[in-house]
């Protein structure tokens, strides 16, 4: 063959025959170099498959990232417009709170108001009670006494001189 050449002669180790034919070793060089040749391709395939695969991962994996990504800013945006939302909620809380305090104050004093005005106009009657109780009594003693008829209310200068 091929410049094949028997080995120097070995130690004997075994009962293996001294000379080696060299066209079974070449065939089986030949036969174990395929053999090599077929797993490197195989090799070469699956990790053609696995690295397809990664990268149909990967884009799975990256599309998802991004549509996280997208959900958080939609929540984000979704959070702040909440709070945005409370904290004018708020502040317009406050701002009615007060103005009920203001209102109440408000109407307490009017209350006050309107109760010294009963309590003066109780004693206005009381005294006109009492004028004309005296104005009765001093004027049953010279005579007739009668009350006036007054008619409906036309706003004019008086049309009547009295000595008043």
């Amino acid at each position: 063959g091929r410049g094949c050449q028997a080995t120097p002669a070995l130690p004997k180790v075994c009962d293996a025959p001294a000379k080696t034919d060299c066209q079974l070793a070449e065939e089986a060089v030949i036969v174990l170099a395929a053999h090599l040749q077929d797993e490197q391709q195989e090799a070469r395939v699956a990790l053609a498959q696995h690295l397809e695969d990664c990268q149909g991962a990967s884009e799975n994996f990256m599309a998802q990232l991004s549509e996280l990504s997208r959900r958080r800013e939609q929540v984000q945006v979704a959070v702040a417009t909440a709070a945005a939302r409370r904290v004018a909620a708020s502040e317009e809380a406050r701002l009615k709170k007060q103005g009920l305090v203001q209102a109440s104050l408000g109407l307490s004093r009017v209350q006050k108001d309107c109760a010294a005005n009963l309590q003066a106009y109780d004693q206005q009657v009381c005294s006109l009670r009492q004028l004309r109780a005296n104005a009765m009594s001093v004027a049953s003693s010279a005579g007739e006494v009668r009350d006036c008829e007054v008619s409906p209310w036309v706003p004019e200068a008086c049309p009547v001189t009295c000595g008043g």
